[in-house]
């Protein structure tokens, strides 16, 4: 076809232009590279607009779910509510009853505090009365301690003790309740004395190897036992002069200890006697007191009772009035969150339809991709030498027409320029200095895109202006075939990987040059390299080469287009009205032009 087309270009403008294998190689190449790219793009902005889909369709659902969370947590709230009632009715109640116990132990607490005083200062008086007394029974102790297992076996073994001795221990036996003889008076000395009962009683309790004990246990358990009786058998003895423990020490030292514990047993009860009836009140008293105690024991024991079940209830309280809080709050917040998600839905209701409305498109760009990149790739690959008409003609025509015929899904009416770039690149190459006219910007598609280095026929300059001003950063040169210093100003630039344009080529090119338009590359290693003029010259990937024509109407050999890309730069009469356009609008309505510019600027920013 390409074949038949360059020679109804030939006839109509008489321009020479061929097609070779290679060009159908490089579109295989380009085709394979711009439909991956492509394809890449659509799905990535489909698995977006489908995402922001599903998006709104889960948020919906988490509508619809929270608001049957939201009824359920209102139900419990509503429970919690009443819980929280009865439980506060409740506590009500056991504080009235708590504040009328707290009252009654009060009232016992005070009655009591008075008995307790009451009972204190008569024990008090009863411990003074007693301490009186108490001096006795110390005397009495002391003397038993100072008797001697040695000093009663000493009177045991008296066939006769002393008088004093006899009626000492006649007193003892008063006092422990032992047998005495019959009442008898005797001489002694020239004086009537009671008759002893030494030989009735004090001889055995002496002889007894437990007396001392037996004397100390009635001192220490038995004392309180004495009473009125006893006290008045004693009397006649204590009364008598030698009653004493001086006299008893002067007639046997071993008597002493016996007649000062008699003495003392007779003083304790003379003072017991008049204690015993306040000891009496006062156990009395302690006994009311005990009762009483028990009765506020109780008492307190029902208030800390109802004072326990208050607490537990206002434990109850304070958790169901948190989980009411909670509740609360997390019923606020699911609405909150209800609500904006409600409101977020609304506001995308339009974005919702917009979107559906993109998905199907994309689905409808991705079948059109098969047809669409070989209408583009073809464009690149074959219609870079034709001028603008012939160029539309081959595109909307011959290149549909055959997508159509096989049946591929194409767009009709495609712009290459659109669907290879966008507003910003073209608006980026107009800054650089690129026509704005549809033809140029065809033409820098083909010089960027074409796998194979370019060949522009320029005759007008536009080209190389626009090639200079976008290369200037890389480190750009111009040269000519004819400089003397061409070969090591191409052998830098290949090495160092910087861009190089020469101009001004002819017909013929250098053969030198053909390593480097057909990238006949050599790997040694890591390292590239390519052979010029038998000389192994290192290659560097990022080298671009660009040449430019002034001739009008070149006839460039069939083998020239199979090592590069050759492309038309001439500049129409349409593509001159445009450029012209752009430049009046640019002048007098400079505020449109970065209006345009700012708008494409968001444009691609959004996308």
């Amino acid at each position: 076809m390409m074949a038949e087309q360059s020679e109804s270009y030939f006839q109509r403008f008489r321009r020479h232009v061929y097609s070779t294998p290679k060009s159908y190689l490089s579109f295989i190449d380009s085709y394979m590279k711009v439909y991956k790219e492509k394809y890449e793009t659509i799905s990535t902005l489909a698995d977006k607009v489908n995402g922001g889909l599903k998006k709104l369709q889960q948020a919906g659902e988490d509508v619809r779910q929270m608001r049957k969370a939201l009824d359920e947590k209102e139900r419990k709230l509503s429970e919690a509510i009443k819980e929280t009632d009865i439980l506060l009715g409740e506590i009500t109640d056991s504080k009235g009853r708590s504040e009328k116990k707290k009252n009654e132990v009060s009232a016992v607490k005070d009655v009591l505090s008075e008995e307790h005083a009451k009972v204190a200062r008569g024990k008090k008086e009863a411990e003074e009365d007693l301490a009186a007394a108490q001096p006795a029974l110390e005397e009495a102790r002391e003397a038993l301690n100072a008797i001697t297992q040695a000093d009663m076996k000493t009177l045991k073994a008296m066939q006769k003790p002393p008088e004093i001795v006899k009626r000492i221990f006649d007193g003892v036996c008063i006092l422990l309740h032992l047998p005495l003889a019959p009442v008898s008076t005797e001489m002694v000395r020239g004086k009537p004395m009671i008759g002893d009962s030494w030989k009735v009683s004090g001889m055995a309790l002496v002889a007894r190897a437990d007396c001392l004990k037996q004397l100390q246990d009635f001192s220490d358990h038995d004392k309180d036992d004495i009473n009125e009786e006893t006290c008045e058998l004693l009397l006649p003895y204590l009364q008598m002069e030698d009653f004493n423990t001086t006299r008893a020490r002067q007639a046997s030292g071993n008597g002493a200890g016996p007649c000062t514990w008699v003495r003392a047993m007779h003083t304790y009860h003379n003072i017991a006697k008049f204690v015993a009836p306040k000891i009496e009140a006062l156990r009395e008293a302690e006994g009311k007191l005990r009762v009483a105690n028990a009765k506020l024991q109780a008492k307190v024991d029902e208030l800390t009772h109802v004072e326990a079940e208050l607490a537990r209830c206002q434990s109850r309280l304070d958790a169901a009035t948190t989980r009411k809080q909670d509740l609360a709050e997390d019923t606020e917040r699911t609405k909150k969150r209800m609500g904006a998600a409600n409101s977020l839905i609304e506001a995308l209701s339009g974005e919702r339809d917009r979107w559906t409305v993109q998905s199907n498109e994309f689905k409808e760009l991705t079948k059109l991709l098969v047809g669409d990149c070989a209408l583009a790739c073809a464009f690149v690959s074959y219609c870079g030498p034709f001028n603008a008409e012939f160029r539309q003609l081959l595109l909307t025509k011959h290149f549909y027409g055959d997508c159509t015929k096989r049946r591929l899904p194409v767009t009709e009416n495609l712009s290459v320029a659109r669907f290879l770039i966008d507003e910003q690149q073209i608006t980026d190459w107009n800054i650089e200095g690129l026509p704005a006219d549809d033809h140029s910007v065809q033409n820098g598609i083909m010089i960027t895109r074409s796998p194979k280095f370019p060949l522009l026929v320029d005759p007008q300059g536009q080209g190389l202006r626009w090639l200079r001003s976008r290369l200037l950063p890389l480190g750009v040169k111009v040269t000519h075939l004819s400089d003397r210093d061409f070969l090591d100003v191409l052998r830098d630039h290949l090495q160092e990987g910087r861009p190089l344009i020469i101009e001004n080529v002819t017909e013929e090119i250098d053969p030198m040059l053909n390593p480097v338009l057909e990238k006949t590359l050599i790997r040694s290693g890591r390292s590239l390299g390519l052979i010029i003029n038998d000389k192994l010259h290192e290659y560097n990937e990022d080298f671009k080469l660009f040449m430019t024509s002034k001739l009008a109407n070149p006839h460039f050999a069939p083998e020239l287009y199979a090592k590069c890309t050759i492309i038309d730069f001439t500049v129409t009469m349409t593509g001159l009205e445009q450029q012209l356009l752009g430049r009046v609008i640019g002048k007098e309505k400079a505020e449109l032009e970065e209006e345009r510019a700012k708008l494409v600027e968001e444009v691609n920013a959004n996308e």
